[in-house]
């Protein structure tokens, strides 16, 4: 069973500011999204009762990307939110490098 929390998201268009419900809940929390913190993201990892300790862990290498966080914070179905991250968290079991490979471009 998914655990609902309420995050208040902050979409931006074109310099314009809608506001989007994202019901997980949590208690309401602003994040736009393009800055959405790690610890925002893992929160809500965290709250995802289907993924396993040791998921949840791994989880924190996905959400060092900036584009990871914005991605998984975007979506507002909480049933593609878990298939996301379950491809995300095999992708990285399959090639470990890959997740710190895509940072490593953008700091070059």
């Amino acid at each position: 069973m998914l655990v609902k929390p309420q995050i208040q998201v902050q979409l931006i268009n074109s310099g314009a500011a809608d506001s989007a419900n994202v019901n997980y809940g949590m208690k309401k929390k602003n994040c736009t999204i393009q800055k959405c913190t790690i610890p925002e993201c893992i929160e809500l990892v965290e709250s995802i009762e289907e993924l396993s300790d040791q998921e949840k862990a791994d989880a924190s290498d996905i959400m060092r990307s900036e584009d990871n966080r914005e991605i998984f914070m975007n979506f507002k179905n909480q049933q593609v939110r878990l298939l996301w991250i379950k491809r995300r968290l095999a992708s990285l079991v399959n090639n470990p490098s890959a997740e710190h490979a895509v940072e490593d471009q953008r700091t070059t």
